[in-house]
């Protein structure tokens, strides 16, 4: 499994961001998808179309090295605070 930030698409094809956990930086990787990628958005059903910038995806590769994702899991970005005006 491969966890991330989702950054764009290009056809089929998805850039995610994924934080090295023990240096800290950050690599984009290609992702491939195709008809039979399975995509949920807060545990709901949805579409490639539905995923936005920023939102953190958790993605099942497929069977073989070059497949695409079986699953893609993703999360609403969390909404800023709102600020207390008075």
């Amino acid at each position: 499994m491969v966890k991330g930030t989702f950054s764009s698409m290009d056809g089929n094809t998805l850039m995610v961001s994924v934080t090295n956990k023990k240096t800290g930086d950050k690599k984009d990787h290609k992702i491939k998808t195709d008809s039979s990628t399975k995509v949920t958005l807060d545990g709901k059903d949805a579409t490639l179309t539905d995923l936005k910038a920023g939102q953190e995806l958790k993605i099942t590769p497929g069977a073989n090295k070059g497949d695409p994702a079986s699953e893609i899991e993703a999360t609403s970005a969390v909404a800023p605070a709102p600020s207390d005006s008075k």
